[in-house]
């Protein structure tokens, strides 16, 4: 549990486990939102009485592990707590495949811009997994601000899940939408935030999936900018809306929309 990808996380140190140890996969179960990092992860596993106890102490020293590998993450947390006997397991074999699969599947930031070195261009979340005895589920979204690298990056997940028979489907696309600094109603939008608030505007470009993107796929060379109220942590229990920004996007946007008139 943490900010890092807690899936990944997880199944790291269960891999690592089937290593040695002669475990069975009862569940396992990770993050709640298609567009989010996971922060929380949780799996049962089944194993001999006398492995229990060695189990909990090597949860114990990863712990300590992670906390050497993520100091900047002290909400980080890996526990291990003894339960009863469950009704239905894995096969050994069958637990060491998926977890091999949930490992080998691409996750993180993949590659940086090349004239925007700060920028993200292309990343890969690994962001839900559900996995019990009679079914399995694993979610990942792709995104990229080049068309030829978000397809690249979705063909290699697509392959990873041939390699283990798993049935893929792609759905909610969300196209690159290159920034244009060169962009007339950009220039528009600096003029008229300097003749309202009187200060230079903040202009940025971010690593995510924007519905301008469909829009500009849609209507090829559409002139957009994106723009609204102060967000923080978005996509996460702790998301925050800056209530007084409102009112300054409100304004501006009426004072946007009379000059394009």
């Amino acid at each position: 549990k943490g900010g890092a990808n807690a899936i990944r996380l997880l199944a790291h140190f269960l891999q690592k486990l089937t290593q040695n140890e002669p475990i069975r996969l009862v569940s396992f179960s990770g993050g709640s939102a298609k567009n989010a990092i996971a922060r929380d992860c949780q799996a049962t596993i089944t194993c001999s009485p006398d492995l229990a106890a060695r189990i909990i102490e090597q949860a114990t020293q990863h712990m300590a592990d992670l906390r050497t590998y993520y100091p900047a993450d002290p909400n980080l947390t890996l526990t291990a707590t003894p339960l009863g006997l469950p009704n239905k397991t894995l096969p050994i074999e069958k637990t060491r495949e998926i977890l091999s699969f949930v490992n080998e599947i691409p996750h993180g930031v993949i590659s940086m811009c090349e004239d925007m070195p700060h920028l993200v261009e292309t990343s890969t979340n690994l962001a839900v997994v559900n996995i019990e005895p009679s079914d399995f589920v694993v979610w990942t979204s792709q995104r990229s601000c080049v068309a030829q690298k978000l397809s690249e990056m979705v063909e290699t997940v697509q392959a990873v899940g041939k390699k283990y028979h798993a049935r893929i489907t792609s759905q909610h696309k969300y196209p690159p939408w290159a920034p244009n600094f060169q962009s007339p109603i950009l220039a528009q939008s600096q003029k008229i935030y300097r003749e309202i608030f009187g200060k230079e505007p903040i202009v940025e470009t971010i690593h995510a999936g924007l519905e301008c993107g469909i829009f500009g796929e849609k209507i090829p060379g559409l002139d957009m900018i994106s723009l609204g109220p102060t967000l923080q942590h978005p996509h996460s229990p702790n998301e925050r809306l800056q209530i007084s920004s409102i009112e300054a996007v409100f304004t501006f946007l009426k004072t946007l929309l009379r000059s394009l008139s």
